[in-house]
């Protein structure tokens, strides 16, 4: 795709250009490294999901911009560190000294293993790691559904669960996405979404992914077409919460499991089917 046909082109590279823009964020984690003060990190998903959010938003003006690579390298590194660091085997009150705290726990978990699959694949060009985003979506889920009453009518918690449905359309696996989107609860938090996406999935045979001339597969695109451009950060904003480049990447994702009928992704088509003019 020509960079005058990407609606996101434009605005990214001047993003790019301003002296408060990403590029420098980039010059002082270049300096200083991501989190230089790692041992005061109480939600070490957070800053990870914030590392992606700025890799995907530089992406989807430029896959192959140098900095696009060296944010995923920033959220890898960090996703990978947080696994690693012993505080997700503690609990503690204070989540400086421990992460293994419900209900945030195993999605807390959860979601730094979502980032090191999605951003290991993206800076690679690479096929997702499946069981990954599977072990991912599982903790994500749980810790959503320990929520209960006026908890689980929050908009956060609600958004975290749809995280974990649509993780599992991206890994291809239908039939575990039908099984999760099933479940009694309300989602007067996050409707559209709900409807959105749990339509696709009715509209699947088993594992199978959803038919191409469904209504259902059109209700999807015309979602896509409503969240993919720039403007649209608002309305992405009423019914998640997180990063809306890292959103976007998400729907294009699922769009491109869709449409590749059991091919591998390919990285290049999701960011342009996000990307592309009117």
């Amino acid at each position: 795709m020509l960079a005058k046909d990407n609606v996101w082109f434009h605005p990214v590279m001047e993003n790019l250009r301003r002296d408060d823009g990403l590029t420098a964020s980039a010059v002082i984690n270049e300096r200083d490294g991501p989190f230089p003060l790692w041992e005061r990190l109480a939600s070490p998903e957070g800053p990870c999901e914030m590392l992606m959010e700025d890799a995907t938003y530089i992406a989807l003006g430029d896959y192959g911009h140098p900095l696009c690579g060296r944010f995923l390298e920033w959220a890898m590194s960090t996703a990978d560190r947080a696994i690693a660091d012993p505080r997700f085997e503690i609990g503690a009150e204070n989540r400086s000294k421990g992460w293994k705290n419900s209900p945030s726990f195993p999605g807390n978990r959860g979601r730094v293993m979502a980032i090191s699959a999605l951003a290991k694949a993206m800076k690679s060009g690479a096929e997702i790691e499946q069981d990954a985003l599977r072990e991912a979506a599982d903790q994500i889920a749980r810790s959503a559904l320990l929520e209960k009453g006026r908890d689980w009518a929050d908009k956060l918690v609600q958004s975290q669960f749809m995280y974990a449905v649509r993780l599992l359309m991206i890994s291809g696996d239908w039939q575990l996405a039908q099984n999760l989107i099933a479940v009694k609860r309300k989602f007067e938090a996050v409707p559209r979404q709900y409807q959105v996406i749990k339509g696709l999935l009715a509209s699947c045979r088993g594992n199978q992914s959803p038919e191409l001339n469904s209504p259902a597969w059109r209700n999807f695109q015309d979602y896509l077409e409503n969240v993919r451009p720039p403007g649209a950060n608002a309305l992405i904003r009423g019914e998640t919460i997180g990063g809306t480049c890292f959103f976007r990447t998400q729907i294009g994702l699922i769009h491109q499991r869709v449409t590749s009928r059991g091919q591998p992704i390919v990285w290049t088509e999701v960011f342009a089917v996000i990307g592309h003019g009117p």
